[in-house]
């Protein structure tokens, strides 16, 4: 607090350009700054979207069943099981489900149901601030990347990780899935690997 005022008495006595250049300088370290995504507890919301190819049912309703075991009631946006020329929707149904997942206050992840191809059609037409407005961790791989470096590229957090179909294999008891479950509710793993024995100190070209 005592740091605090003692910089808002050196903007005070500033000239106008300094002031200008500092407030300048402060919006867009803000503006950069890394948006954490919240941890889910037990009992939060999470939508179920197709942002690529289409699915089915069963991969849809199986990811949900291990979801809902975690203690994770499930909706499922309105164009996640549509089908459209191999898609999962149009690029404007798929890209509305998305803002939708992102944009309602109740809904606090997002897994996607599948990979395949599409989701960069979304960036298209997605403004990018609206990831970092609306910080939701969303979560998968594949296709699904480009949506996760779209929010990194804002500061926003996803989780690169199962979907639907791998979490449901194995009714969410695998390493890969309770991995999952640990980084959704906040339990970041972390690595301890040794140096490879034939590893040579260097500098790159």
């Amino acid at each position: 607090a005592v740091s605090f005022a003692r910089f808002l008495s050196y903007l005070y006595l500033c000239s106008q350009m300094k002031r200008q250049l500092l407030l300048y300088f402060i919006l867009v370290m803000v503006a950069v700054l890394p948006v954490a995504a919240q941890s889910l507890s037990v009992g939060d919301t999470i939508a179920i979207i197709s942002p690529s190819s289409a699915t089915d049912t069963a991969t849809v309703n199986g990811g949900m069943r291990t979801l809902q075991s975690w203690g994770f009631p499930c909706v499922v946006a309105p164009h996640a099981l549509d089908n459209y020329r191999g898609f999962a929707g149009t690029a404007d149904e798929r890209l509305s489900d998305l803002l939708w997942a992102l944009r309602a206050p109740h809904i606090r992840a997002i897994m996607c149901s599948r990979g395949g191809d599409g989701a960069v059609q979304l960036l298209c037409q997605l403004p990018p601030d609206t990831l970092r407005r609306y910080s939701k961790p969303i979560i998968g791989f594949s296709d699904v990347t480009a949506i996760l470096s779209a929010q990194a590229s804002v500061g926003a957090q996803g989780i690169h990780g199962s979907m639907c179909h791998a979490i449901a294999t194995y009714q969410g008891t695998d390493t890969v899935s309770q991995a999952l479950r640990h980084m959704m509710m906040g339990d970041m793993p972390v690595y301890h690997l040794p140096p490879y024995a034939l590893n040579q100190h260097g500098r790159a070209a």
